[in-house]
């Protein structure tokens, strides 16, 4: 798997790739959107014929946590996981950590914007 940065890098790869969208991060109070890179060889035969219904799955965990919706975030998560030869396992355990900090804490997280994108310098 490779992570590329900014809607230029997903253009340019999009068609030939399977691409994921992960984090946004604001660098210089300018969002860019990180992505992750799957050549079909990453990914294990048995989870091909899901492949669209999980890609799908990945895009709600990120549009719900950029709503808020923690608990189905959670949820999913926890089957996606293993899911994409496990390429993505510490990313879903990345942003289930932040959801645990999150849900936890009355206050702000430092670094991490209301609509869960992250806070860069």
């Amino acid at each position: 798997m490779n992570i590329i940065l900014g809607e230029e890098a997903y253009q340019t790869v999009k068609d030939k790739y399977l691409v994921l969208e992960l984090d946004t991060f604001i660098i210089k109070g300018m969002p860019h959107t990180s992505y992750c890179v799957l050549d079909a060889s990453d990914i294990p035969l048995g989870e091909m014929p899901e492949l669209s219904l999980w890609e799908d799955n990945h895009s709600k965990i990120i549009k719900n946590y950029r709503n808020g919706n923690y608990d189905f975030c959670e949820q999913m998560i926890e089957h996606a996981t293993t899911r994409w030869g496990g390429h993505l396992s510490s990313f879903y355990t990345t942003l289930n950590s932040r959801i645990q900090e999150i849900k936890e804490s009355d206050q702000p997280i430092s670094g991490i914007r209301s609509d869960g994108s992250v806070l860069r310098s």
